[in-house]
């Protein structure tokens, strides 16, 4: 199937005005993980978020979003750097490499999204990620790119670490690929961290129903009570203007 699929040149050598504009917003996306550099719980949970927020947007515009095909873009990408996602929580490596995966993340998408009809495509997936794949992995090019596109200088306080980290990651990445079973784990391991994103996801929303459900009902009880309530005052003081009516009647007689 692989072998049908027309070639494309990789994003960063395409030059149409929806690229430059996705590659803003990669440039823009690195400049926010940039911003929590200091602070590595929070850059974490920061770039989780920017990650997803920059597939949507990326493929808005490219003009192809769908949750089916954004979801299936990131766990691909999740499957090919499943070790570098690991990565992203050690001590010390963790903050640069949020960035590079940040980087990578939005340049696989773009190129992704060059073929759209094909977004949700194994082998095309696996295509796009053979074309960028030395790209994604350089620090240089990363820092190439994010000068490029938001017409910033890379911060120095961060150039030295990301560009020593990247590199060591990479060749760390260049080594476990010498063994057969390194991508099968990596494959494995994410598609483990997919099914149990979507067990708590679902978990989550059953919960969520249940909990709206039980309130609704709660409500549902407290205003059928209110009502009785009222219903049970308007009427002891329609009584109570009765008999005052009866006593006036009476005393008029």
């Amino acid at each position: 199937m692989r072998d049908r699929l027309t070639v494309v040149q990789p994003a960063k050598l395409t030059h149409s005005a929806e690229i430059q504009k996705a590659q803003r917003n990669v440039g823009t996306a690195m400049g926010s993980c940039l911003l929590v550099w200091w602070v590595p719980v929070i850059s974490g949970v920061v770039t989780a978020k920017i990650e997803k927020k920059l597939i949507k947007e990326t493929l808005t515009i490219m003009g192809c979003y769908t949750e089916t095909a954004s979801e299936k873009v990131f766990w691909f990408f999740r499957q090919k750097t499943f070790f570098l996602y690991v990565g992203t929580y050690l001590p010390g490596l963790g903050v640069p490499l949020q960035l590079l995966e940040t980087y990578g993340i939005g340049q696989f998408a773009i190129h992704c999204a060059l073929r759209p009809e094909l977004l949700t495509n194994e082998a095309w997936l696996q295509q796009s990620w053979n074309d960028i794949e030395p790209d994604i992995l350089s620090g240089e090019h990363a820092i190439q790119s994010y000068e490029q596109f938001t017409g910033s200088t890379f911060p120095d306080y961060a150039r030295k670490k990301f560009l020593a980290t990247v590199n060591f990651v990479n060749q760390l990445y260049l080594c476990t690929q010498k063994y057969p079973g390194a991508d099968k784990a990596q494959k494995g391991l994410a598609e483990i961290a997919e099914e149990a994103m979507h067990f708590i996801h679902r978990h989550a929303t059953k919960v969520a129903s249940d909990a709206e459900r039980k309130i609704n009902a709660i409500c549902d009880r407290s205003e059928t009570f209110r009502l009785k309530l009222e219903a049970k005052i308007d009427a002891k003081k329609a009584a109570r203007l009765a008999k005052q009516r009866n006593v006036n009647s009476d005393t008029k007689g």
